[in-house]
């Protein structure tokens, strides 16, 4: 069989069980009558086995993949600090917010009942950290700024006024809170994806 652009003989070959014939020299590609529909049936296939690829559950060993994490040059010890972070506020700080408003007796104060449906709301959510670390940093950025903002703005005044006592204990809290967030967070992942321009 010649090829119909440049009359050179075709060349047979089989690619996966569909024969193909092809020109050698203009590198025309002609298939015989049914290897076509052949070729349309085997992708769509291929394409159903890969949408239920897409819907298998993930194997537990896979529960925490960070493949994409340390692609973008976060390193994995970060991000089991994070999830420890993350357990670690689920645990105490949604502790005492539940405890308080399931213990709660009588009318609350509307700003005490924002503080502590925050509270509880933001700790629960915490635990989401886990699967994705990286996309829960906003909460961490959350948790940083509204500490860091309460030491300077509350207890500093406290602490000139000498009404310290009573809020001593937060301060310690507060502070150590913040110096774990600045040794956890991955400043160089959030400044690059957060505050960076990125071409599209």
């Amino acid at each position: 069989m010649k090829c119909p652009n440049c009359n050179v003989s075709l060349v047979m070959t089989d690619r996966s069980g569909i024969e193909i014939d092809y020109c050698p020299d203009c590198r025309g590609v002609w298939l015989d009558r049914g290897e076509l529909d052949k070729i349309i049936e085997r992708s769509s296939r291929d394409v159903k086995n890969i949408e239920t690829d897409k819907h298998k559950d993930i194997p537990m060993g896979r529960f925490f993949n960070d493949d994409k994490a340390i692609l973008d040059g976060v390193p994995k010890y970060n991000l089991y600090l994070m999830r420890i972070l993350f357990v670690l506020t689920f645990l105490f700080l949604g502790r005492d917010a539940w405890t308080e408003i399931f213990s709660h007796i009588g009318q609350w104060k509307p700003l005490d009942g924002v503080a502590y449906s925050f509270w509880a709301a933001y700790s629960t959510i915490m635990i989401l950290g886990l699967r994705q670390p990286l996309k829960m940093i906003p909460l961490l950025l959350l948790q940083f700024s509204y500490k860091l903002i309460w030491l300077i703005a509350v207890a500093v005044p406290l602490y000139k006024s000498n009404n310290f006592d009573e809020a001593k204990e937060l301060t310690i809290i507060f502070m150590i809170g913040v110096v774990l967030d600045i040794l956890i967070i991955p400043w160089k992942y959030v400044f690059r994806n957060y505050f960076t321009t990125k071409e599209i």
